[in-house]
């Protein structure tokens, strides 16, 4: 007897084999469960399912023998399983795939900003100074490049460093050396 368990159906995904017949998996809040070759019946995305599986190395198997329709799901669960399927959803994983590739662009565009001479600070600045500036710059620059690349408006998840602890004060920081700085 394997694991149990309790969530709605997103989407049933067919995947043709290389014998010609098709394979199904369920996708249920956001994880794949194989099912094996045939498709489960009575049961439609938006609708809240529950079952028995087995973990066989990375993959889950659900068991399609103990497949329950728990409730169907109303027209607004549908939508949502419609709108979240098919891999046109945004779930957890792929909002942190996003919000790191963000974060790897804005520091790449800051070392080349650097490197060219588009980023300058006074002689004056103290390294704390330009620490600051360059956080709020990078913290900038990744929230641009997360939304015009999701859609969806960034919100700071409030961990130290990002737009926490380590930019308190970088406003005044950033009118100090903002004079030679052409970051703006």
């Amino acid at each position: 007897m394997g694991m149990k368990v309790t969530g709605v159906l997103q989407e049933i995904k067919g995947f043709p084999t290389q014998s010609g017949s098709t394979m199904y998996s369920l996708k249920v809040d956001g994880e794949l469960y194989g099912c094996g070759s045939r498709k489960p019946n009575d049961i439609e995305p938006g609708d809240t399912i529950a079952f028995e599986f087995v973990t066989k190395g990375k993959y889950k198997n659900a068991d399609g023998r103990t497949i329950q329709l728990v409730a169907k799901g109303t027209p607004e669960q549908k939508q949502q399983a419609k709108a979240s399927g098919g891999g046109g959803g945004f779930d957890a994983r792929q909002d942190t795939i996003s919000r790191q590739s963000a974060l790897n662009s804005a520091l790449q565009f800051t070392e080349i900003a650097v490197a060219a001479g588009a980023l300058e600070f006074k002689a004056s600045a103290k390294p704390a100074d330009k620490y600051k500036i360059l956080d709020a710059f990078v913290n900038e620059k990744m929230a641009e490049y997360y939304t015009t690349n999701t859609g969806k408006e960034y919100t700071d998840l409030g961990s130290k460093g990002t737009k926490g602890a380590a930019l308190d004060g970088a406003e005044e920081a950033e009118s100090d050396a903002a004079e030679d700085s052409s970051w703006r």
